[in-house]
């Protein structure tokens, strides 16, 4: 799927919805006119505004985006038993992350409970509180 520049998604009241990307995901923004995820409105926030399961991150990537929280913006989810793990390295440049952050379930990708952000490839990123 391809979200082009000038897209603005906002996640209201009325429910907990999400992206499920099980295969690839281009987020093409631009400068000018940047895809915008708005969370603010969301009160039941359990679900990340994106969630990659099982997806070919190679074939993804976020440019020129903003994600305004609370709800949460990017997640690399935890897969059911026998589903195939993400694979790749999700590429994001250029984005602007408010009061949300990027999530990750590390005990699936390595032996360890640090955050495994090698998964990402990180360009021009800015996290505002």
């Amino acid at each position: 799927m391809t979200i082009k520049a000038g897209v603005r998604i906002i996640y209201d009241s009325l429910g907990d919805f999400e992206i499920l990307v099980k295969g690839s995901l281009r987020i093409q923004g631009t400068f000018e006119e940047p895809v915008v995820f708005d969370g603010s409105a969301a009160i039941k926030n359990n679900n990340s505004m994106i969630k990659f399961s099982g997806a070919n991150l190679l074939q993804s990537s976020i440019i020129h985006a903003q994600f305004i929280g609370p709800k949460k913006s990017v997640e690399l989810a935890e897969v059911p038993s026998g589903t195939p793990l993400n694979t790749g390295e999700l590429i994001l440049q250029y984005c602007t992350f408010t009061s949300t952050g990027i999530h990750t379930d590390s005990s699936k990708y390595v032996k360890s409970t640090k955050k495994v952000f090698h998964l990402f490839l990180f360009s021009n990123i800015r996290f505002k509180v």
